[in-house]
């Protein structure tokens, strides 16, 4: 059964689409809005409140979980899945829909008897068997949820908090660089959580640890205009490609200063 998703007028004025397309790259609110079908429409299939982190980022990105859940649109959960916000209540009319199915059944074949084959019923007028009640209608596929905060919702049991595994080897001397220029740029130690060191070790990994104290150097010494500066993990990973190319250094801006008049005993010399 084909599985329709309908959005709500409400889901087009939202703003956290706008910070969602802003997070993830994408064009705009509408494309954001156009992405989160996807994700209405797996968690339908699959009968879930919940989508795995990898459902998430084929839709969104590879920044697709921080995105969602900094736009309010998702709940993150442990091991590396997302609570799609606004969907308790109104994925559930699918399973409803082939219960329903599973229960009525197809109804009997009417038949006619022959006039005039007996069992009472005066010639010329066939007796037929009482047609089976009609089906009760289908429900209306739900709408897709307009994703307004939901706080009846039950939160997910939360689980108790996993060791976290401090970077070794070239990830780590990476990290420390980091953590530095973002202490003398602040004056405090940036906020580190477990996704930025695997985010750290991919990109090292990808890159070398080479090209990225390189970049770290540049975010330092010449950031880009925009974000504006200084960039926590978060954005430095997300906007690492920024960084590839060096800024030249600002040329000299040409002025001239003008030469002070000295007078002379006898007076202006003409020239």
């Amino acid at each position: 059964m084909a599985v329709s998703v309908r959005i709500e007028d409400e889901a087009f004025s939202d703003i956290r689409y706008a910070e969602l397309a802003e997070y993830t790259g994408l064009a705009d609110s509408d494309h954001a809005r156009s992405k989160m079908e996807h994700l209405w429409r797996q968690c339908t299939l699959e009968r879930t409140y919940i989508l795995s982190g990898f459902a998430v980022r084929k839709y969104l990105g590879p920044n697709g979980v921080d995105a969602i859940v900094r736009a309010r649109l998702g709940v993150a959960v442990d091991g590396d899945q997302v609570r799609i916000r606004g969907t308790k209540g109104r994925i559930e009319w699918l399973q409803k829909l082939r219960d329903n199915g599973k229960k009525g059944g197809r109804p009997p074949r009417v038949r006619r008897k022959p006039s005039g084959s007996g069992g009472g019923s005066p010639s010329g007028s066939p007796e037929l068997n009482p047609p089976a009640p009609a089906p009760a209608p289908a429900p209306a596929p739900a709408p897709a949820p307009a994703q307004e905060p939901d706080p009846e919702e039950e939160e997910p049991e939360a689980a108790p908090p996993r060791a976290r595994k401090a970077p070794t080897g070239p990830q780590a001397e990476a990290v420390r660089e980091f953590s530095a220029y973002f202490e003398r740029a602040t004056g405090a130690a940036p906020t580190l959580a477990q996704k930025h060191f695997v985010a750290f070790a991919g990109l090292v990994k990808k890159h070398g640890l080479p090209e990225l104290l390189r970049r770290i150097a540049n975010l330092e010494q010449r950031p880009p205009s925009w974000p504006p500066s200084p960039w926590d993990a978060s954005t430095f990973t997300q906007h690492f490609d920024k960084l590839a190319k060096t800024p030249a250094p600002r040329a000299a801006s040409g002025r001239v200063e003008p030469m002070h008049h000295t007078a002379y005993p006898e007076g202006d010399i003409p020239l």
